[in-house]
């Protein structure tokens, strides 16, 4: 009897359709990008950059984040009966590093999560026909890119592997039409459908310009299909109506189609310490206008009282989605040296008209507001965001959504009619490493604080030599080892000595060495230079 409704359950399950899909993530990921309302096109910086614009990979760090995402979901359906959504929340991770090779190409690695919201229903509610739990879905994208620095330009690519893992339960009726009724719950039958595609291949493509205050970006996204071999498990409900039935084989095809995604950003630098951004994105969701669940002949249910035995053939579920497009704006604020403070929003469009919405897919059109900042201290950053989603309600009165009923199709009555609300909670935090560098913004500017000690007598000059003009003093940097220099043309084996309190980085002006001593200006012993 475990296995009798097998089947049953693996079209109840497609029904509704994965609730991962279309809603499938909240339109922005990463904890920087969340404080600025997902506005990081143009201005994508480290590990965050693989996924929203891999020509923006720049200098060395290794950065790390996670973000908790929390959605509050209700459902009332037209009898009054309301239920919510009591889903866990999942951390979702970040982390990844980028390496400069040299000026014009960096390369960066990484692994991260969409952030997606996750669901449970009671399996006794009024929602149960179309979703009861999914909160057991990952998925996590290995991102390898490479960064080219051309001018100005910059262009970038990447290759991923999408590890796809769903575990989803939903209930279906067997009510026959001989007795009782299409809702009663002991002609339910819990099932679960999982699938598991751990090696998906797709890529990104990016490009920038800085073009002073100003740089422009965009990327593309290209699509996927999660795929493979989906496994059913089920628990029948109380009625004799399931006893005789028996069921050869528990596996089919079951393919999912993910959308293309372009996205374009506008970054401006109002000064050395404002910096705003305008972004754009656009997915593809009509990809998923349908799915398709194909048994290939194996599966047949033998004994079906009324029927006999019956063949699985292909089915075609009804999903009717749409492209949506979001809007985004960042502005990112420096406070002090090494603390900033940001803030952005969004509006998103939703993947669903009513005729095909339920709480497997509550992804209604939506506005975000998100806040954030982070520290610097030496060569570590501290980053924290917080953001809130308001998903704009649904009164559902026209919906096509049926419950599946195999055995009496004819008589399944409508599930998707009701009203829907919802918004989500996300926070996070980060920690990034990165190697210090001395680079000037779009205007030329570099701000960095250089610290010097020059001695009391720092010219030592014979008034009575009669040499050339020459000039006294040239700015130049002091090395804490002369051989570091060699790269420059300088000649170790003759270096300006310099008494001074010696730390990392350029700290001391030099000059030409004086012709007769070989001494620079910054000598240890002016009298040297009138003997």
């Amino acid at each position: 009897m475990k296995r009798a409704a097998v089947l049953l359950g693996a079209c109840v399950a497609l029904s509704a359709g994965p609730a991962w899909a279309g809603g499938a993530w909240v339109g922005v990921r990463g904890v920087r990008p969340l404080s600025m309302g997902g506005a990081f096109v143009a201005g994508a910086e480290e590990a965050n950059a693989l996924w929203y614009n891999p020509s923006r990979l720049d200098g060395t760090s290794v950065a790390m984040d996670l973000g908790g995402v929390f959605m509050s979901a209700g459902y009332t359906a037209p009898d009054g009966t309301a239920v919510s959504n009591t889903g866990r929340t999942l951390p979702n991770p970040t982390l990844g590093a980028v390496y400069k090779i040299a000026d014009l190409i960096s390369i960066g690695a990484g692994i991260y999560a969409p952030y997606s919201p996750q669901h449970r229903f009671p399996e006794d509610g009024p929602q149960r026909y179309s979703l009861v739990e999914s909160d057991r879905i990952t998925m996590l994208i290995m991102n390898v890119g490479v960064a080219l620095r051309l001018g100005p330009v910059r262009i970038g690519g990447g290759v991923q592997n999408v590890d796809f893992h769903l575990r989803q339960r939903t209930v279906l009726s067997g009510y026959t039409g001989l007795f009782s009724e299409p809702t009663d719950p002991d002609l339910d039958v819990l099932s679960e459908l999982e699938l598991h595609d751990a090696f998906t291949l797709t890529g990104n493509l990016g490009v920038s310009a800085d073009l002073g205050p100003v740089t422009l970006g965009a990327a593309v996204q290209l699509p996927w299909t999660a795929k493979g071999q989906a496994t059913f498990r089920v628990r029948l409900g109380q009625s004799t109506f399931f006893d005789p039935i028996t069921v050869e084989g528990d596996t089919a095809d079951f393919a999912v189609p993910f959308p293309w995604m372009a996205r374009a950003g506008v970054l401006w630098r109002a000064n050395d310490s404002l910096k705003m951004e305008l972004a754009f994105n656009w997915e593809g969701w009509s990809v998923q206008d349908s799915l398709i669940i194909d048994p290939k002949g194996q599966i047949t249910l033998r004994d079906v009282p009324g029927i006999g035995d019956y063949q699985m053939g292909k089915l075609t579920v009804d999903r009717g989605m749409k492209d949506t497009i979001s809007l985004h704006y960042g502005a990112d604020y420096t406070i002090l040296t090494g603390l900033h403070a940001r803030g952005g929003l969004f509006y998103e469009t939703s993947a669903f008209p009513d005729a095909t919405f339920s709480v497997a897919q509550v992804d209604s059109s939506k506005l975000g507001f998100g806040a954030g900042g982070s520290y610097q201290w030496r060569w570590f950053r501290l980053d924290a965001a917080v953001s809130y989603v308001h998903q704009f309600s649904r009164d559902v009165t026209d919906s096509r959504l049926r419950q599946v009923n195999p055995t009496n199709p004819d008589q399944a009555v409508i599930v998707g009619n009701g009203q829907y609300t919802s918004h989500i909670w996300i926070a996070g935090f980060g920690l990034a490493w990165y190697q210090a560098d001395l680079e000037a913004n779009s205007w030329g500017r570099v701000r960095q604080v250089i610290k010097t000690i020059l001695l009391d007598e720092s010219f030592g000059l014979d008034a009575e030599a009669g040499l050339p003009p020459t000039r006294t003093f040239h700015m130049g940097f002091w090395f804490n080892n002369p051989e570091d220099a060699a790269a420059c043309g300088f000649n170790p084996a003759n270096p300006t000595p310099f008494n001074g309190e010696q730390q990392a980085g350029p700290l001391a002006m030099t000059s030409l060495p004086d012709a007769w001593s070989g001494l620079g200006p910054l000598c240890t012993d002016p009298e040297t230079c009138q003997d």
